[in-house]
């Protein structure tokens, strides 16, 4: 491996536990907000979710990870050292506090324990990446990568201008994303018109009163 390759390899994976800690910091929001309200999560579920983010994304495990508003600091720390070590590269190469990770690894993780909960087993989430064609030939690879792994209780979506796509490869060999067997297109002016997207909303705005409003 030439110098430029494992730089790049390298960047390929700080750049999947970047995005895989935003991903995770937002979900750990969404669990701070509801759980002032509701008594969803208890501790010992809490413990779980928190260990499979805490060992995905460390090297060396935090041990003061009490409550959700912890675990949006630590995101918070990790992408302050991921920032570091862009800006500085070599000179913190040796105090790592994050690991180089695959595409999505993080997230999955942590996800698949919440969906062993009982009121998160039938739930499907989904995440939408906007701005889409701003994203490097490399790292759009790593979504497309997302794009090929979605399925039944992870879904991963784009927004981008037409023609943003400056790659349709993924990770592995010789595969590509291709339209109706791994995405579909939709003009946003056009789906804003459709009973799908208003029964979304609908939808959307129902689940909020009931989380938020009830009890």
């Amino acid at each position: 491996m030439d110098t430029n390759s494992r730089a790049l390899q390298e960047s390929t994976g700080i750049f999947n536990t970047y995005l895989s800690v935003e991903l995770c910091k937002e979900l750990f929001s969404y669990f701070a907000a509801i759980s002032t309200r509701k008594n969803i999560i208890g501790d010992v579920e809490y413990q779980k979710i928190q260990k499979a983010y805490n060992r995905s994304v460390r090297t060396t495990p935090a041990n003061n990870l009490l409550c959700f508003e912890d675990l949006i600091d630590d995101c918070d720390n990790i992408l302050n050292a991921i920032e570091d070590c862009i800006n500085y590269g070599e000179q913190i190469a040796d105090s790592l506090i994050f690991r180089i990770t695959s595409a999505g690894s993080i997230f999955k993780s942590v996800v698949e324990e919440i969906l062993k909960l009982a009121h998160f087993s039938d739930v499907t989430f989904r995440v939408f990446i906007d701005e889409f064609e701003s994203l490097c030939e490399w790292q759009q690879k790593q979504v497309n990568t997302l794009i090929k792994q979605s399925n039944s209780y992870l879904i991963y979506n784009i927004c981008m201008k037409i023609n943003g796509f400056k790659t349709y490869e993924t990770n592995s060999v010789n595969e590509i994303i291709q339209p109706t067997h791994d995405y579909k297109y939709f003009k946003f002016e056009n789906l804003l018109e459709t009973a799908e997207y208003k029964n979304t909303l609908k939808s959307i705005c129902e689940k909020r009163f009931t989380m938020f409003l009830i009890n």
